[in-house]
């Protein structure tokens, strides 16, 4: 009998001819040991709920604060998620909740905050008066 490339196994480390039945290199002791390998049964943790209050460098904490302040001028709902969120260090959920707002309306208006201070940061500070 002719084996053609349809026949061979496409798994990893396999090429051996096994039509009709399953791989022996896909065994489930194989996949349970690259399972747990590589972390099975632990919890994932959204990347965007780490957000945690963290003091950083002092100076980079005042240029916060002072955009901060700025972007209270423009949008000061939006300035008391920023509070709650950096400083005080809640998640969406519980920033929502003293809100009074919905958990998607907090991220869009996180998602906008942090967008409105990155660019305001990354300016160069003024310049005094010319002499």
């Amino acid at each position: 009998m002719e084996w053609t490339a349809a026949f061979f196994c496409r798994c990893r480390g396999c090429n051996a001819p096994h039509p009709g039945r399953p791989c022996p290199a896909a065994s489930g002791v194989q996949t349970r040991r690259l399972a747990s390998k590589r972390g099975a049964g632990e919890a994932r943790l959204d990347a965007d709920e780490l957000d945690i209050a963290a003091p950083g460098p002092d100076q980079q904490l005042l240029d916060i604060n002072d955009a901060v302040d700025r972007f209270a001028m423009v949008e000061p709902r939006k300035t008391e998620l920023v509070n709650l969120r950096y400083f005080v260090g809640l998640t969406f959920e519980e920033a929502a909740e003293v809100l009074g707002i919905t958990v998607p309306t907090a991220k869009q208006w996180w998602a906008y905050a942090r967008a409105w201070l990155r660019v305001e940061i990354s300016r160069p500070p003024p310049q005094g008066p010319p002499a």
